[in-house]
């Protein structure tokens, strides 16, 4: 018996040692969830004010300035409402200038020329085709300087010819050339680039492929005729462009600059005379001929597997002339349409 008393006495000092343990425990267990509620509202917090935070977008634009006649239609403010969007507009004198803005990641959103899109999207510049612009099947006409003698694309053999080398005018006019069994083998190539209709002007090349619109300013100023503007069949459309680490990061503030685009060429087809005045006027030139281009061409925003199919015939004449790579991938992969 004496054994059994002393086990019970044990027991209670166990027991007593037990609820202390317990209520120390428990003490600290609150603390822990105390400051694991304040570190969660904390964080909660943080995530708020991090969602406030305005939205940055680059937007590149060449001399359709798609992006800046949406500013001035209010389209922009309209879309964007009370989000907390910024957007950042550049002006560029050239699609691969735009790639190089791509690679460095100071570019979100482009209107390219084609050629210089799939150039880029193929070579790790970062960025997808998600939508398309302005036709130019009727908008790149071969013009010939009016004392060059070249009255058909037959006379272009020896002649000198300007393009944009690496533009959608190159593969417009290796188009000319096959149309008669000519090739760019068969003519001094020239790199005139932005500055083809000087060189039409001064001499420096016999003819060119040229935007309709200047062609139009070409002919009324008696420095050139056109000499075909219809010959290749093909639509080469300028394409709207996204940086692929932008769209995933920011999937609203895409849906918003899409929208944008998208009323824009609407409000482009309802009135295409004022989309051609306002770009008449920030390229200093006279609206006359840029609305009589304008007219000829179609303005359509949704890339479908036609134009894809078509894209896909410029890429592989691109790869011909070392103008872009074959990296063995799908084409469909430098397309994203689902975010349109």
């Amino acid at each position: 018996m004496h054994f059994a008393g002393y086990s019970d006495k044990g027991s209670k000092r166990k027991n007593m040692k037990k609820k202390i343990l317990i209520l120390i425990l428990a003490a600290s267990l609150s603390i822990v969830y105390l400051a694991g509620c304040a570190g969660s509202d904390e964080s909660s917090d943080s995530s708020q004010n991090s969602s406030n935070e305005a939205v940055t977008v680059n937007i590149g634009e060449q001399n359709d300035y798609l992006f800046s006649y949406a500013q001035e239609l209010g389209i922009v403010d309209e879309v964007v409402g009370d989000q907390n969007i910024e957007f950042n507009v550049s002006f560029f004198t050239s699609g691969p200038n735009m790639n190089d803005a791509y690679a460095a990641g100071d570019l979100d959103f482009a209107v390219m020329g084609v050629q210089p899109a799939l150039s880029g999207a193929s070579s790790g510049k970062g960025y997808i085709i998600f939508a398309r612009t302005a036709s130019t099947e009727n908008n790149s006409p071969l013009i010939a300087a009016v004392d060059s003698g070249i009255e058909s694309i037959e006379d272009l053999k020896g002649k000198k010819v300007g393009t944009y080398v690496g533009g959608t005018w190159q593969y417009y006019l290796s188009l000319y050339l096959e149309s008669v069994g000519l090739s760019e083998d068969d003519v001094e190539l020239f790199n005139t680039a932005s500055e083809t209709a000087t060189a039409i002007r001064s001499g420096e090349v016999d003819a060119a492929v040229i935007g309709l619109s200047t062609a139009y300013i070409l002919e009324d100023e008696g420095s050139a005729n056109i000499i075909a503007d219809d010959g290749t069949g093909v639509d080469a459309p300028s394409v709207i462009t996204a940086r692929d680490e932008f769209v995933e990061e920011n999937p609203e503030a895409t849906k918003i600059v899409t929208e944008i685009y998208k009323k824009t060429l609407e409000a482009i087809n309802e009135d295409i005379d004022s989309y051609s005045e306002y770009t008449a006027e920030k390229q200093d030139l006279d609206s006359e001929f840029i609305i009589k281009a304008n007219r000829d061409i179609e303005y359509k925003y949704e890339l479908d597997e036609e134009d894809i199919s078509e894209l896909e015939l410029l890429f592989d004449f691109m790869i011909k002339n070392d103008l872009a790579s074959d990296t063995g991938e799908d084409f469909h992969n430098l397309f994203n349409t689902d975010i349109a």
